[in-house]
């Protein structure tokens, strides 16, 4: 079976989407009782410059948050013993007509060499989540070995299927400002 038959299976098995772990930047006392958020809060690269709560989004606040989902994914990575990703699933119609900035740069250059059924190395794994996380592309992200599967939703919503405990992965979570579950 393809690695990419296996992701769509996955993703439409019902029993296997519970074992999906939700990591987010949303605080969980701000969802409602049908689970949805309810806090006035930026979802996407695009909102820099706009406000929220009464606070201006920055650049730097932006690469702040972004930085937590990295290095939540580096740890799960060192916790598992992971040494790479495979690109299970790869979608990156958003890339054309990118406009070439200084903060987009590397990553679009990076983004133009990848390919369903590539090897990330965990050195160049910051590079994809970052273009993951500002939606120019969509990727599942697997190491079959390591039973890992990681990707990401709309408006930061991150899923990640570890063995890793439960516990470990809300604390390695936590320990970089986000939120484990947040729905309960």
């Amino acid at each position: 079976m393809r690695i990419a038959d296996l992701i769509r299976n996955r993703q439409n098995d019902l029993n296997w989407q519970k074992t999906m772990h939700c990591i987010v930047k949303y605080q969980p006392s701000l969802y409602d009782d049908n689970g949805c958020y309810v806090g006035d809060e930026w979802t996407s690269i695009s909102d820099i410059g706009n406000f929220f709560n009464g606070k201006e989004l920055t650049l730097e606040k932006y690469l702040e948050v972004e930085n937590h989902y990295v290095n939540t994914i580096l740890d799960i990575l060192n916790k598992t013993g992971t040494k790479y990703l495979t690109i299970g699933y790869l979608e990156s119609d958003n890339l054309i007509d990118q406009e070439i900035t200084p903060i987009n740069a590397e990553l679009l250059s990076f983004a133009k060499g990848l390919d369903s059924g590539q090897r990330i190395g965990i050195d160049k794994v910051p590079l994809i989540i970052k273009l993951c996380l500002r939606e120019y592309v969509y990727a599942v992200l697997v190491n079959l070995k390591r039973g890992l599967h990681i990707e990401f939703g709309y408006d930061y919503y991150m899923y990640v299927y570890t063995q890793l405990e439960t516990a470990e992965l809300q604390e390695i979570a936590s320990n970089h400002s986000l939120y484990f579950n947040p729905r309960g």
